[in-house]
């Protein structure tokens, strides 16, 4: 059958060009707000979100869902941005996704433990540190995260995040400052991949197109890039400073997703 067997016969561009959207009405449809054309997460699980093309019907769907929801939201899509007609981009940053190759090797770390909702507090705490990117109180139900410790404190951790019927996104990889450039990232994505692949999913993942480091990191691993994505962040807010505050405190789109 093969590792990527569920993936095979799936037209990979119907499934991941449009991720957010594909996940939300899939198996992340029990955590999607929207109906129609447009669908966002449930804001306490992830800040996304997706039209399910580029019609003028599912624009305007989606931009009232923003606006519903609390009035922000990040868009990432293959090629451009959307245009939404009355929100303007607050910020928008090219981005790659990347998907297992054959020459993946995923391996089962010894150190990494499951992680549950009784370690959220701590998974939070570490990713406002590491900045992978958003990580909200309940973006530890969307998967499965894994982590490691050190004297009993999380220093390391990865898991899933979108997830589609064949394939399963990587996600949070967020390793403490002080034990960085000790393999830790890399062992979890490994490790994470390790448990994608025994689902009979295909990893994959995303990170900045600028994040050259991180890319050598995860091409080393097995990933290879598939297509140019862009993430983009959507603010209604009309205080300038209120919209910088929120973003600060949803994470940065310059820290998507680094090593």
């Amino acid at each position: 059958m093969g590792r990527f067997a569920n993936s095979a016969l799936i037209d990979i561009a119907d499934v991941l060009d449009r991720p957010v959207w594909t996940s939300l009405t899939s198996c992340h449809a029990g955590f999607a707000l929207g109906r129609g054309g447009a669908r966002r997460f449930m804001t306490e699980a992830a800040p996304f979100a997706a039209a399910r093309d580029d019609s003028v019907e599912s624009i305007v769907s989606l931009e009232r869902l923003i606006v519903a929801q609390g009035g922000e939201a990040r868009l990432m899509q293959a090629g451009k941005a959307p245009e939404l007609p009355n929100i303007p981009p607050a910020e928008t940053a090219p981005a790659v996704q990347m998907v297992a190759g054959p020459q993946l090797c995923p391996s089962h770390s010894n150190d990494a433990v499951r992680l549950t909702g009784t370690d959220a507090l701590e998974m939070q705490a570490l990713a406002a540190l590491a900045e992978p990117g958003p990580f909200e109180p309940l973006t530890h139900l969307l998967g499965r995260f894994w982590g490691i410790r050190r004297n009993n404190r999380l220093i390391a951790m990865a898991g899933e995040r979108f997830r589609q019927p064949g394939f399963t996104e990587i996600s949070a990889v967020s390793v403490h400052p002080d034990y960085r450039r000790q393999g830790l990232g890399a062992s979890l994505v490994r490790h994470t991949a390790a448990h994608i692949l025994a689902r009979g999913d295909t990893p994959y993942l995303h990170t900045l197109a600028d994040n050259t480091d991180a890319m050598r990191i995860y091409e080393r691993l097995g990933f290879q890039t598939r297509i140019d994505m862009t993430v983009t962040w959507f603010s209604a807010l009309t205080d300038p400073t209120t919209a910088e505050a929120n973003h600060a405190a949803s994470g940065k789109l310059r820290s998507f997703q680094d090593m």
